[in-house]
């Protein structure tokens, strides 16, 4: 049975350059399964609250059991879904196409995208930038600490659809601990 498929592009709200992706799901999914694919596709750890709204004059906070090809039913609709509401990040989620799917449509897929996603806990947008200038500067007295704390090998300026896509395929996003 074909599948109809939502294509979206999820930016990174006051990010320059902007951090997005583009992925394609399934019009049935559900917001809770929306958030684990965006968790991995933003290279997030699921360990912070979240919450979807309607991108209207009164927002609406949107039901997890809600369907992604329900809410967004026109070419150009969007919602915002914010994780870690200390911090702030807000992701749009834009629908820009719906497409019908083959048999393999049942799975999630990531397109595109550009730019690592910050780490987490670095204090929204702002800390985020912080993060940068300090990574910029190793005679930055917060430069070692920084370093080990986003590790060697966190550049921002990458990204992998095929990491992403890999993790997709497996379903793994760790899920918030209880305590």
């Amino acid at each position: 049975m074909e599948q109809e498929v939502c294509q979206l592009k999820v930016t990174l709200r006051g990010t320059r350059p902007p951090i997005w992706r583009r992925l394609l799901v399934p019009a049935d999914t559900t917001l809770t399964r929306l958030h684990r694919v965006l968790q991995i596709a933003m290279g997030w750890q699921n360990s912070h609250m979240h919450e979807f709204r309607t991108d209207v004059r009164r927002p609406a906070r949107m039901q997890h059991s809600a369907r992604i090809g329900e809410v967004l039913r026109e070419i150009g609709s969007s919602l915002t879904y914010t994780y870690d509401l200390g911090d702030g990040w807000e992701r749009s989620v834009v629908l820009e196409k719906r497409l019908a799917g083959g048999d393999d449509a049942e799975r999630p897929v990531c397109l595109d995208g550009q730019r690592a996603c910050p780490p987490e806990d670095c204090g929204g947008v702002a800390g985020y930038y912080d993060l940068l200038e300090v990574l910029q500067n190793p005679d930055d007295e917060r430069y070692v600490e920084v370093r080990e704390w986003t590790g060697e090998d966190f550049d921002p300026d990458v990204f992998s659809d095929d990491a992403v896509n890999r993790q997709l395929a497996g379903g793994r996003v760790r899920r918030r601990s209880s305590s």
